[in-house]
C-alpha cells in the first residue's frame, strides 16, 4: 500500500484475465483499507492502461522491443 492506494504487482503472463478479480480475494486486508486500486504488470512489450472493475491496470512495457 502506498498512502490510500492498494497496489498489486504481477508478472502478467499467467491468469491474465483473472488478475483484477484475484486482488480483492488474495489481498483482502489491503483491498479493504485502500480507497483506490492499481494493478501493475509487465511481460508484454507495449504499455496499456485499463480500468477493470474499478482497478486501474497498468501494463508496463519492457525495454526490449
Amino acid at each position: 500500500m502506498l498512502g490510500h492506494v492498494g497496489i498489486m504487482l504481477a508478472h502478467g503472463d499467467v491468469a491474465k484475465n483473472k488478475l483484477t478479480g484475484l486482488f480483492p480475494f488474495e489481498y483482502k486486508k489491503i483491498f479493504n483499507m485502500a480507497k483506490t486500486y492499481e494493478l501493475h504488470s509487465g511481460h508484454y512489450h507495449s504499455e496499456r492502461f485499463k480500468d477493470d472493475r474499478g482497478i486501474m491496470w497498468r501494463q508496463l512495457g519492457t525495454a526490449k522491443p
